[in-house]
């Protein structure tokens, strides 16, 4: 399948690459992507996350959902089953070894459900740590990108774990990438956010919306040619920058001479 090019992003783009190759170097970051809904941040990601496998990184990707909020920690045991169950069994099992903490999170046959302490907040710190090694031990074989998508959806569990990670990136081959949409800031996502300003100016990438020569540019890019002044217009002036709503538009209009009044549902809502 043919992924379309990523348009008006370059300038954001660099700061990835560069991201990367600091963390390829043993330099690791957070870096949240940050934006209003259907400004193409999940799509930004996926081009980063292609970006970082094209120099050797293993890519751990995970997405919050808003009828999942409460299922603690839901997209970092995806991103790690994911990851983990494509492996061979022994090798699973000699990255669990010695971190049976990992039970609470992660459900797996090398892994017994531990004892409880009678300390909640002790418990979730012994995991949080052996999250620390698990990952450890994955960079020992090649550096790695861990995204989780969409945070503001995310349970306060999962925040704070992507946090803990990040702060333990600045001498590990790790890039911890999250996107959350402006606006819509948890407690605990504020104080991530936050971390990220005070850490480095460089972890926080906002998405603006496209200029109207960029929208145009997409428009090109979804019909196959460039659209009439009439269709460029109209297009421009309904999906004020926003990515999604200028694709969507362009697809829902193929072949027309201009938008009709009414507006695709994926825009209405």
């Amino acid at each position: 399948m043919t992924t379309r090019r990523l348009v008006g992003r370059e300038r954001e783009l660099v700061a990835l690459e560069e991201a990367l190759a600091a963390a390829e170097r043993g330099h690791g970051q957070i870096v949240l992507v940050s934006g209003e809904a259907g400004i193409g941040k999940s799509r930004f990601a996926t081009e980063v996350a292609d970006l970082a496998r094209e120099r050797g990184f293993a890519v751990l990707e995970g997405r919050a959902y808003p009828l999942y909020a409460g299922l603690a920690y839901a997209p970092v045991v995806e991103a790690l089953l994911a990851h983990l169950t494509v492996r061979p069994e022994p090798e699973v099992e000699e990255i669990f070894a010695g971190l049976p903490d990992l039970g609470r999170l992660i459900p797996h046959p090398a892994l017994p459900i531990p004892m409880p302490v009678g300390d909640p907040e002790l418990e979730t710190t012994r995991m949080f740590i052996a999250v620390s090694r698990l990952v450890e031990r994955l960079l020992q074989r090649q550096p790695m990108m861990l995204f989780v998508d969409d945070l503001h959806w995310a349970d306060r569990g999962t925040v704070e774990l992507v946090h803990y990670l990040a702060r333990s990136t600045a001498t590990k081959r790790l890039l911890v990438l999250g996107t959350y949409r402006d606006g819509a800031l948890s407690d605990g996502l504020r104080l991530l956010v936050t971390y990220a300003r005070r850490t480095d100016p460089r972890c926080e990438v906002r998405l603006p919306p496209l200029t109207a020569a960029e929208v145009t540019q997409l428009v090109d890019v979804v019909l196959g040619h460039r659209p009439s002044a009439e269709l460029g217009h109209a297009i421009n002036q309904r999906a004020k920058g926003v990515p999604l709503f200028a694709t969507t538009l362009a697809e829902t209009h193929v072949g027309r001479a201009a938008v009709s009044p009414g507006l695709p549902v994926v825009i209405r809502e």
